[in-house]
């Protein structure tokens, strides 16, 4: 994904937590002329100045709020400090600890499993959530007959007389 337009990004997010154009030039110490280049997208502000800004506004991941998805345009990774960071402290633990990485391994090979089978739960939810439906005494029901395409329009009656019957 490309990166946002720094300057709109940071006018967004400054009027999206009332902070004034006046308190935050004051806040970094500039002219209002030079935050008003930012904002227009004149001029960037210079990293540390952004990180500032960041940290007025309450931003938590920098990089998501200005368009990056951890990914370089040819694909390839692009990590944050914090992935940096993490990286670093595996990389230390490895070399010192055998134990200690195996540790971090299996602790990481598990969140990656569970996130994986919720990726997967949630999937099945939104295929039952957009499946077929229809309304009997002003309630929805998913008609989960109907979720597998491929099926005959007979069996698709059919199965429909079937939910209209009064047992279910």
């Amino acid at each position: 994904m490309p990166a946002k337009n720094i300057g709109k990004t940071l006018k967004e997010i400054r009027l999206k937590t009332g902070i004034s154009q006046k308190q935050a030039y004051e806040y970094i110490g500039v002219a209002q002329s030079t935050f008003s280049s930012w904002e227009t997208g004149k001029a960037e502000p210079p990293t540390e100045v952004l990180l500032k800004l960041c940290d007025l506004y309450k931003v938590d991941n920098i990089l998501t709020a200005f368009g990056y998805d951890g990914y370089k345009k040819d694909g390839s990774l692009q990590l944050n400090m914090k992935e940096v960071d993490m990286i670093e402290k595996y990389r230390f633990i490895s070399n010192h600890s055998t134990d200690g990485a195996s540790v971090v391994n299996t602790v990481l090979d598990r969140e990656y499993t569970i996130a994986g089978k919720l990726k997967e739960q949630n999937k099945k939810i939104t295929e039952l959530t957009e499946a077929p439906r229809f309304v009997k005494e002003d309630i929805a029901y998913v008609n989960a007959a109907h979720a597998i395409d491929g099926t005959s329009k007979e069996d698709r009656q059919h199965d429909e007389d079937i939910m209209d019957g009064e047992d279910f």
